[in-house]
């Protein structure tokens, strides 16, 4: 049984348990109602979770480029990332396209390993990717930028711009003595910020993130 027709007998099923009778088996692939009804298909899930987290953490993020080795050098080369995987797919793989949401979909892409996440870079072929507003802000909707913690930030600054590493600023800024922070940008214009907290923001021992030093930092300037 191929994937669509699996999509299709398990769509059926959620609307005839809840009492809909789809008009034909077109209707039940497109985009109008291609979400199953979750609670039909998995009536025990409710009940499972009930009351409890299963929430891990962040686990990776993720960015499209239009040139996957350039923006996989950038990371690996400059910020010390791991190449942990490399994989692919070409049109007509159904069940890519019911994971990504695309038609027709074909993509390369690496997986890169830091000490605490993961990043994974996708370049796409088709469907053909919209280019990046050329006048995008940092404060306009969707995820904006990247952050790496570091140990010396002066160090990192002068060690990143002189590998051609672009800055918003000619230096590190100093927060108030709270923490140093500085903007930068990768190839494709993404917004990769530096964060070094100092000595005195003393980090748990519970926390491997930086979760801890920023939420000291924030609550002292409240």
């Amino acid at each position: 049984m191929g994937l669509r027709e699996l999509l299709r007998r398990r769509e059926r099923g959620a609307r005839r348990a809840n009492g809909v009778e789809p008009h034909s088996d077109d209707d039940l692939l497109c985009p109008a109602h291609r979400r199953l009804d979750f609670e039909s298909l998995h009536p025990d899930a409710g009940s499972r979770s009930k009351g409890v987290r299963m929430i891990i953490g962040i686990h990776h993020a993720c960015i499209s480029t239009p040139d996957l080795d350039r923006l996989k050098a950038f990371y690996c080369e400059l910020f010390g990332l791991e190449e942990v995987t490399r994989f692919g797919w070409e049109q007509g793989n159904e069940l890519t396209d019911s994971i990504v949401g695309l038609d027709n979909s074909e993509a390369k892409f690496v997986y890169l390993r830091s000490s605490n996440a993961f990043i994974e870079l996708f370049q796409y072929t088709h469907p053909t990717p919209n280019p990046r507003d050329p006048h995008w802000r940092v404060n306009d909707y969707g995820i904006t930028h990247i952050c790496f913690e570091v140990t010396d930030i002066y160090g990192e600054y002068v060690r990143l711009a002189a590998a051609g590493m672009r800055f918003q600023n000619d230096a590190p800024i100093d927060a108030m003595g709270m923490l140093h922070v500085a903007y930068g940008f990768d190839p494709d214009g993404n917004i990769v910020e530096l964060i070094q907290f100092p000595d005195r923001v003393k980090r748990s021992e519970s926390s491997s993130l930086t979760g801890a030093p920023l939420l000291a930092v924030t609550e002292s300037l409240l």
